[in-house]
């Protein structure tokens, strides 16, 4: 980068990630101009550090062994010295095209915050169908759930203090809708990258705890907002319907532990979370 300071950092999280990391690499190589690329590894065991070490020198690699997916968010950020900061997970893919033209954008624009487009395909990379960016809003935004590539100034992830370590899960929600509640976001019409599902993503293993911990989010941000009662009714029905709807056993049983989070969430003050 010829000594210049990055303009986007984008930040890949792995942990034995040996066999999507390559493709996710090869959809990065060569970064573009002013792209800087960070591998943060939570302690892989089948040689992803030395996988990436080898074919993939131009990627910083941060050691964060033993750490939670938001505390490697935050070793990442806290790494990266790029003014706009994208998080990849490793068994995603960019879009070479739409990433040059967000570069552009970015430096024309100089978007606190920006929100792009992704697609969604099957683990084997066949199309299933494309997530367009959508408006925050307010209310909206406590059913809806993550939706989007978000694209953010580095100052404004230190601000709010990077992702919240109490959420082992949904981490990227609660932290767009604390982003959300700060800044204005810009609206970018693009698929930055290709989210494949399938069976061995975080995602899909917790589909259950994911719901409960996106439901807190959602109680802490309805708490910060002063949302109305029926308000805060409504988002608790629609995330006990999505929870239910995977769960013939009452999630209670499953993870009794989180029970005291749901309730601190609707119950405590704003600042609590």
């Amino acid at each position: 980068m010829n000594g210049k300071k990055p303009l986007l950092s984008i930040i890949v999280l792995t942990l034995d990630s040996s066999r999507h990391v390559v493709e996710c690499l090869r959809s990065l190589a060569p970064p573009p101009e002013g792209v800087e690329i960070l591998v943060v590894d939570g302690g892989s065991k089948d040689g992803t550090v030395d996988l990436v070490r080898t074919h993939f020198p131009f990627a910083e690699i941060c050691l964060a062994e033993g750490t939670t997916i938001p505390e490697a968010r935050n070793a990442g950020l806290r790494m990266s010295t790029g003014e706009w900061i994208m998080f990849l997970d490793s068994d995603e893919l960019a879009n070479r095209r739409i990433l040059n033209t967000l570069i552009h954008q970015l430096e024309i624009g100089r978007p606190d915050v920006m929100i792009t487009g992704y697609d969604e395909t099957d683990a084997y990379g066949k199309f299933l169908r494309n997530i367009p960016p959508r408006r925050p809003d307010i209310i909206l935004d406590l059913f809806r759930g993550m939706r989007g590539v978000v694209v953010c100034q580095r100052h404004w992830l230190v601000a709010i203090g990077g992702c919240r370590q109490k959420f082992e899960l949904a981490e990227d929600y609660d932290l767009v809708l604390r982003l959300f509640e700060r800044t204005t976001p810009t609206l970018f019409d693009g698929a930055i990258a290709a989210h494949r599902v399938h069976p061995d993503s975080v995602s899909h293993k917790n589909q259950t705890k994911m719901l409960v911990f996106s439901m807190i989010a959602a109680l802490s941000a309805s708490r910060r907002r002063r949302v109305s009662l029926p308000i805060l009714g409504a988002v608790i029905v629609r995330y006990l319907s999505w929870i239910l709807s995977l769960e013939r056993l009452p999630f209670l049983r499953r993870y009794p532990q989180l029970i005291p989070r749901v309730l601190a969430a609707m119950s405590t003050t704003p600042e609590v979370w």
